[in-house]
């Protein structure tokens, strides 16, 4: 026999995560009423009680998911699913009367941690925070123990907050099933210097770096114009002359000053265009050339 309640709950909203249970509890008085039955979404039975016979029977849907109080005739869904949203109604009836209470719930993903950054920005303890989590952001700053306090929600009913309590700054991430949050103390954030952004240029510094990129471009220039210069000034280097002497048929032989060089000797005897003609090892080198009807050709190989 169930027990005796107070009066009957009209009704009311319930926030569970995916993977938990629930207890949907009736908050009234139960005890004159003969048969109960529960019913999700309004035409699915999950089961029926009859209060006489202490007989319970399930719908072979529910049968494994859900437990049945029989003192309090409160109903136990198990092992939830985002299908399992929806409206629970209850319904008690004896002969004179049926009355109902119904339970909306929501089976929601657990939230996922948040994100906290901080920079420094100042000594010696002045600070920006970011709070991130679920597509929304929250941007504070701190100075010394005293941080702006900030708080946004999407349209989903996810709530994003960021405050302090105990001297501990607070990222905090929930929604109505659900909730998670990322800390940091004001001793560790003072303490770390690790996140301060670098200082930026001053006036000078700037000059300074622009001065200096200017004289080693023109370093770099003039040093390829030096080497460039020096290539050119090099020149070709002179290499050994070749001569070459041709002696023509029909043509009257060269005067002896003409032709004698230091390193030369030649016979003083004229020469006739059929005799050979001796020469003697020169220093330099010769090439005798003997063509007919056509004049001297004189190469220079350098």
């Amino acid at each position: 026999m169930c027990a005796r309640p107070p009066a009957l709950v009209g009704s009311s909203d319930v926030f569970r995560v995916v993977g938990d249970s629930v207890q949907l509890e009736i908050k009234g008085s139960v005890s004159e009423f003969d048969e109960f039955s529960w019913v999700f979404n309004g035409s699915d039975n999950i089961l029926k009680y009859d209060k006489e016979f202490k007989r319970i029977k399930h719908s072979p849907r529910y049968k494994d998911r859900v437990e049945f109080n029989e003192e309090t005739c409160s109903l136990t869904l198990k092992i939830l699913q985002k299908t399992d949203s929806g409206p629970y109604e209850v319904k008690a009836s004896n002969e004179l009367q049926t009355t109902t209470a119904t339970y909306r719930l929501s089976v929601l993903d657990p939230v996922e941690a948040p994100v906290l950054n901080h920079r420094r920005i100042a000594k010696p303890c002045n600070s920006t925070l970011t709070c991130r989590g679920h597509d929304l952001s929250i941007n504070s700053s701190c100075n010394n123990e005293t941080c702006e306090e900030k708080e946004v929600t999407s349209p989903g009913g996810v709530a994003l907050s960021l405050y302090v309590q105990d001297s501990i700054i607070i990222c905090n991430l929930s929604n109505p099933a659900s909730w998670k949050q990322e800390k940091i103390t004001f001793t560790e954030l003072c303490a770390d210097t690790g996140t301060e952004p670098p200082e930026a240029p001053s006036g000078s510094n700037w000059t300074g770096i622009l001065i200096a990129v200017i004289l080693g471009v023109l370093g770099v220039l003039v040093v390829g114009c030096y080497k460039i210069q020096q290539r050119r000034s090099a020149g070709p280097q002179p290499c050994e002359t070749v001569y070459a002497e041709v002696e023509m048929n029909n043509q009257p032989s060269q005067p002896e000053a003409m032709l004698e060089t230091d390193s030369t000797v030649y016979s003083t005897d004229p020469v006739s265009a059929s005799a050979p003609v001796e020469h003697s090892k020169p220093e330099s080198l010769y090439s005798v050339v003997t063509k007919s009807s056509k004049p001297v050709i004189e190469e220079w190989m350098i």
